[in-house]
């Protein structure tokens, strides 16, 4: 049994906002939900503050505020694809820098600088069987959270700066790591930042946790939804049994929390509540004799945060896939961005592959294909039963690939520019 760390005292202090940093955000929040107010007159509406903002987690800085429009239940369940309409028409116009994001329901954004207030409209619910929507459910989570979680604010806080610090946090498809929700359930569960880091250590995959015990003679793959099932964790959501609360979770992201997770128990430290700032002056400082760095510097055509991210991502995995199809070794390689232009860097070996390569063909026992591999290769030759190719490689240089890859059309939707650059000018 690890004991707790008399430093976690620090972190903690350091990760709280402090009691001025909430005294404004309450000032900003409760005059955005006048406003709403005056502009919902005549509709059976009444807005709350929601998210950690509600649940008294949220890590010091936090400048996104979320704000749920409750919609009466009774007047408003058979029109509940309605109500974002209903709300647009009332805000529209009414409010500076508003904005409309597209989703499974739709809902608003409001800049009122330093915070970016999200405006949710949905039903008011007392069971999650009345939802209509999954985000009719999440106040729901706001009252479990309250209601379990006390004296555990300190300690959820710790484990959302942990996943945060790892990039892991946040369950958007350009990260796919542990939602704040998810962080606040497993805390919550285990008792402990620490006990949660122990119990990890010990997690398979999958690992089903069930915080209510709601499938304890059950088996939830058979009853719960199938296309939830497929992440490396399985969290039962305690108010909505029927969910995956980390269906979003990758296997990278869940052996990641473990390692580090694993790591800390062995040495803790504070070092691992540090997000390390990675740029390009420090990757380039970094290379030794041996390694090339190329980095993308791209930029996403203004979009939802997470679609910008994803197109990112997806451009990401592109290149690196394409340079390991092609023998170049990347040594590490990752990406980072500040939601207007992203860094994709990958620090390759300088040693390149041979110019000529050899291509697996079908068996030779397989008449039509050995014709077919025949026809396109010139040098030909069968071993223990199967046909190889030899030729001279399509791209002997990553500088040729790369140009290959970017100039897709494909390649280049969703954004608005594509840079290329070596360190220190190219890793050969």
């Amino acid at each position: 049994m690890v004991k707790t760390p008399v430093f976690l005292n620090e972190v903690i202090d350091r990760i709280t906002p402090s009691p001025e940093e909430l005294s404004q955000t309450v000032v900003f929040t409760n005059n955005v939900i006048a406003n709403l107010k005056k502009h919902l007159k005549g509709l059976q509406a009444r807005t709350v503050v929601a998210g950690s903002g509600k649940k008294r987690t949220q890590l010091k800085n936090t400048k996104e505020i979320d704000l749920f429009v409750l919609f009466n239940y009774k007047k408003y369940s058979g029109k509940d694809h309605q109500i974002s309409d209903i709300l647009w028409k009332r805000l529209k116009g009414k409010f500076k820098n508003l904005s409309r994001i597209h989703g499974s329901r739709d809902y608003f954004q409001v800049k009122v600088l330093p915070y970016v207030f999200e405006i949710v409209p949905i039903l008011e619910i007392k069971s999650s069987r009345q939802a209509k929507n999954i985000t009719d459910v999440t106040p729901l989570h706001a009252r479990w959270v309250s209601k379990n979680a006390k004296g555990l604010l300190d300690d959820i806080r710790l484990t959302k700066a942990f996943v945060k610090a790892l990039e892991i946090y946040g369950a958007e498809s350009y990260i796919r790591g542990f939602s704040g929700y998810s962080c606040e359930i497993l805390t919550t569960h285990y008792g402990s930042f620490i006990k949660l880091l122990q119990a990890s250590t010990r997690w398979k995959n999958p690992q089903i946790i069930d915080p209510t015990g709601f499938y304890r003679r059950r088996n939830p793959f058979l009853l719960m939804n199938k296309s939830k099932l497929k992440s490396p964790l399985i969290l039962v959501d305690p108010v909505q049994s029927e969910r995956n609360v980390t269906a979003a979770l990758n296997k990278e992201a869940f052996n990641k929390f473990r390692k580090a997770a694993s790591d800390f128990i062995k040495k803790p430290s504070a070092r691992f509540f540090e997000k390390k700032i990675v740029t390009e002056e420090s990757l380039a400082s970094s290379l030794g004799k041996k390694h090339g760095l190329l980095l993308l510097r791209i930029t996403p055509k203004k979009n939802k945060k997470d679609v910008m991210g994803a197109a990112i991502l997806d451009r990401y995995l592109r290149i690196r896939t394409g340079l390991a199809e092609h023998g170049f070794k990347v040594k590490k390689s990752s990406w980072f961005w500040d939601e207007k232009q992203a860094t994709l860097w990958f620090l390759l070996d300088k040693k390149f592959p041979i110019p000529t390569e050899i291509k697996k063909g079908p068996k030779a026992s397989d008449s039509a294909n050995s014709v077919r591999f025949r026809r396109k290769h010139k040098k030909t030759f069968v071993k223990r039963g199967r046909l190889y190719a030899s030729g001279r490689r399509k791209f002997d240089s990553p500088e040729k690939l790369i140009k290959f890859i970017t100039s897709n059309p494909v390649f280049g939707k969703r954004l608005k520019k594509v840079e290329i650059k070596w360190c220190p000018s190219r890793p050969r």
